[in-house]
């Protein structure tokens, strides 16, 4: 898949390039309220940490679901691509390979930990400070979350994703 986005070059017109998981709701409306704040030097090479979550749940505050990379940071990448998988190889996790690379080659991270929240319920949708939620593994609770945050009645039949923790 990355060779495609690099092949394709249109993320170099664009200051960031972002990847979702097809199972997590992304209102990237949402997405510039916090960014703005964060006050990135233009050209600067840093990847964002995205979730407020433990940092022993979370992969040191960032989470695969939605990565968020500057231009620069993409570029160093695609540059240095084969010595980060001959050295990490892919067996931490696509998150936790992306999150390795970027730290062993030098690529700064800036903290917007309100960006995504982790949980299985739609329910959360309607938390307007937020940007992305995961995981939602199934399309009915997925729609249900962009409804919710769409100001629509929430339908809690459709509440909860399959594999939901029983608390």
């Amino acid at each position: 898949m990355c060779d495609l986005v690099r092949e394709d070059g249109r993320f170099l017109r664009f200051d960031w390039t972002i990847k979702v998981d097809p199972d997590c709701a992304f209102l990237p409306h949402r997405l510039r309220a916090h960014l703005w704040p964060l006050r990135v030097p233009a050209g600067a090479s840093v990847y964002i940490k995205n979730t407020n979550e433990d940092v022993g749940l979370s992969n040191g505050q960032f989470l695969g679901a939605v990565e968020i990379l500057s231009k620069k940071a993409v570029m160093t990448y695609f540059d240095n691509a084969h010595d980060c998988q001959k050295y990490l190889g892919k067996g931490a996790g696509e998150d936790g390979y992306i999150k390795g690379c970027m730290d062993a080659l030098g690529v700064g991270f800036m903290k917007g930990g309100d960006i995504l929240k982790p949980d299985y319920a739609s329910s959360y949708c309607k938390t307007a400070s937020k940007v992305a939620y995961h995981p939602l593994k199934d399309p009915a609770v997925l729609q249900t979350c962009y409804n919710v945050a769409a100001g629509k009645p929430m339908d809690w039949a459709h509440n909860l994703a399959p594999g939901a923790p029983v608390r």
